[in-house]
């Protein structure tokens, strides 16, 4: 019985260490995302917000 409790213990620790590398790895990758699309934002400028002023 002891030994069942010690798995379950190990196994616990370890998703909990799983959990937390996710949860960095999720906060790491949105940052990185947002900069580039504000990058990409900034670099088309006003391109789509114009609407198409000339006529065909």
């Amino acid at each position: 019985m002891r030994e069942d409790g010690q798995a379950m213990t190990e196994y616990g620790l370890t998703l909990g260490l799983i959990a937390v590398a996710c949860v960095a790895a999720v906060t790491t990758m949105g940052t990185h995302i947002k900069t580039l699309l504000s990058s990409i934002a900034t670099s088309l400028g006003g391109v789509a917000s114009g609407g198409g002023s000339t006529t065909p």
